[in-house]
């Protein structure tokens, strides 16, 4: 048994995939990383994981994360869960958010994490605010940035934010 990355794109692209078996906590156990060039049009197989590289973690506790970057900027990412989400043994997480007044009503969220989260929801009730994203995963350590439009300022959209992620 083996898990495949496979990369399809609409115009060429080069760049440099990651792939790492993590834990929920933020361990990383281990990590591989390969050029690709990827031709227009075409779908390629950049990376095959036997299972043997797996096999050992507790896999309601670990996940293969998978990064492209190019130039050094993240362009695409993926994480492939061994279990079910009801079946993940996900620890307690601190999540924190700074709020930054950006420009033209735009606010800038800065949203990290000590262990991994599932499911972040981002929400302000009873407001009409408009999240760049509002529903993601974010791993241990992790850090993102989010472009949100409201007629609140950055201190009363930081006091009426909620986040909900699974538990």
């Amino acid at each position: 048994s083996s898990t495949r990355s496979h990369l399809f794109m609409k115009t060429t692209i080069s760049g440099t995939l990651r792939i790492a078996l993590r834990s929920f906590d933020g361990e990383w156990r281990w990590s591989r990383k390969k050029s690709v060039k990827v031709p227009a049009n075409a779908c390629k197989l950049l990376f095959t994981i036997e299972s043997d590289q797996y096999d050992s973690c507790d896999k309601s506790a670990h996940y293969l994360h998978a990064q492209f970057f190019v130039d050094a900027a993240v362009v695409s990412e993926n994480r492939c869960f061994f279990e079910e989400p009801k079946r993940l043994r996900l620890p307690p997480a601190h999540v924190s958010v700074i709020v930054k007044t950006g420009h033209d009503a735009a606010c800038r969220l800065s949203v990290t994490a000590d262990r991994f989260v599932k499911y972040l929801r981002l929400e302000v009730d009873g407001e009409d605010v408009i999240f760049g994203d509002n529903y993601f995963d974010l791993d241990a350590g992790g850090k993102k940035e989010i472009q949100v439009l409201s007629k609140l300022g950055a201190e009363e959209l930081q006091r009426r934010l909620q986040l909900t992620w699974l538990t």
